[in-house]
This record gives C-alpha cells, structure tokens and sequence, in this order.
C-alpha cells in the first residue's frame, strides 16, 4: 500500500467520500496518518469555501478542479459531489535554463 511508481511525485493520495468513512493511501514511506487528517479537514473546508465563491460569482459554473502549490509540496483537488480526491505530490522539477 505504501508502494509507488518511481517516476511518479506523488506522496499522498487521499480520498474522501461525503457521509462515509475516508480511504487513506499514501503513496510513499512513512504513513503518517497525522497528516492525512491535516490534510483532509483542511482541504475539504477549503474546497467547500472555493465552491461556495465560485457559485457566488456565476451561480451556472461549478468548481471541477483546484490547484495549490508551495514550496515543498503541490496539492492537486478534484471536489465532486460524492467525493473529494485530494493528491499531494512534489513539485516538479525547475527546467534547466
């Protein structure tokens, strides 16, 4: 479970499914469970509060995808009605100039 493709920036993938128990992977060593609660409460309030704005601005537009990005990590979010599928990776790279 812990086990992942090489070439992949993945850390962590979580998803959330409303009214249901979570489904917690990670995909690199160690699985720090502390971090996926951090993770999820936070990304799922997060996502709801992007949502609600979104439809402030056009009540016909819907939140499909958002993307953060930090310094040490890079949080991709694809909110649905069911579920909430959270990946948090390494940032690539930087091209060599």
């Amino acid at each position: 479970m812990c086990q992942w493709n090489k070439r992949s920036n993945a850390r962590y993938l979580i998803v959330l499914i409303h009214f249901r128990a979570r489904i917690l992977m990670s995909l690199s060593p160690p699985c720090l469970l502390s971090a996926f609660f951090q993770y999820s409460v936070l990304i799922s309030s997060l996502s709801k509060r992007a949502r609600s704005i979104v439809r402030d601005l056009d009540p016909t537009n819907e939140l499909t995808y958002l993307r953060l990005k930090s310094r040490k990590h890079e949080v991709l979010v694809a909110p649905d009605d069911e579920y909430i599928l959270i990946v948090v990776q390494n940032p690539p790279a930087p091209l060599p100039q």
